[in-house]
């Protein structure tokens, strides 16, 4: 039988609802009892309700908002409930920071559901050419219950950065002379491109050679 079986389950769906039920008939396979009632109480709990991942493009900023980063227990106020950071600072972004109301935010530090929904809590990248951050392991609490262990994904949507020009040294030679350009003279990098497929191109000719 499957509720011997331990085979039969409830699953809460989250929403703000504290009673439940099910009807069902009970058949021996002769005879039937059937309008039976199943009642199940769901007790309140702090639930994380969304924690989805942040899109952001490279060097760039982005709001971590409500519609990405929210938790919830009925009857707490949004100010009530806070988000702490793990106080290891290895698990804070190691390619951006992030800031409440313009502060950086760091290890064990803390913020606010009504600080989420107000928009203040801003994730800055650093423009490295990583492609995803994360912090880890942050707490919810409403001041009597806590959830931990809680990750946030972010995802950085890379730019093409522009070429640097990283060494430009003049060359001096004699009259009617040949001389080679190295590149101890000039040399370029790009965090995108390997070196071999960079192209200089001469948009302007020498005037006297």
């Amino acid at each position: 039988m499957e509720i011997d079986n331990y085979f039969v389950t409830y699953t809460h769906d989250g929403s703000d609802t504290f009673q439940d039920s099910i009807i069902f008939s009970l058949s021996d396979g002769t005879d039937s009892l059937t309008g039976q009632v199943f009642n199940f109480t769901i007790n309140p709990a702090l639930i994380l309700r969304r924690n989805d991942t942040l899109k952001v493009v490279e060097g760039e900023s982005a709001i971590i908002d409500n519609a990405l980063l929210l938790a919830a227990y009925p009857g707490t106020a949004a100010e009530d409930i806070i988000f702490t950071l793990n106080s290891y600072s290895g698990y804070l972004p190691l390619h951006g920071t992030l800031q409440n109301n313009g502060v950086d935010l760091g290890a064990s530090d803390t913020f606010t559901q009504a600080d989420i929904n107000a928009g203040y809590l801003t994730y800055i990248h650093d423009g490295t050419e990583d492609t995803t951050d994360t912090f880890y392991y942050f707490s919810v609490s409403n001041g009597t219950t806590q959830i931990s262990y809680n990750i946030f994904n972010i995802s950085i949507i890379p730019v093409n950065d522009l070429p640097i020009v990283t060494t430009n040294t003049s060359i001096t030679l004699d009259q009617e002379s040949t001389a080679t350009i190295k590149e101890a003279n000039l040399a370029a990098t790009d965090v995108d491109t390997e070196n071999d497929s960079l192209v200089f191109t001469v948009t302007s000719l020498p005037v006297n050679g």
